[in-house]
């Protein structure tokens, strides 16, 4: 079960500041592994969250930043990653 909720507010008309929260849980299932074993997998969960702020430069060109942590979880490995976006887009609607 995954779940994904974003919200958004726009103080500026060229700025953007949204929050992400997202988490997953898994149970009850099986990997494959080398030699063609089935591993158990344990039950895991995590949730995250992802603050970030999006600019537009002009209206082709957009900038995206966020931050993502993991805040609670179980069984599962808890990444901080950093994620820059460039957006062109052929398509700018006024």
């Amino acid at each position: 079960f995954a779940y994904f909720a974003e919200t958004e507010y726009q103080p500026r008309r060229w700025l953007d500041i949204f929050l992400n929260v997202s988490g997953h849980t898994a149970y009850r299932g099986w990997i494959s592994a080398e030699d063609d074993l089935k591993v158990a997998i344990p039950y895991q969960n995590s949730w995250a969250i992802s603050p970030g702020v999006e600019m537009i430069i002009t209206p082709r060109l957009w900038v995206r930043e966020r931050v993502s942590f993991t805040v609670a979880g179980r069984n599962y490995d808890a990444p901080l990653s950093f994620e820059t976006s460039v957006i062109y887009n052929l398509f700018p609607f006024r």
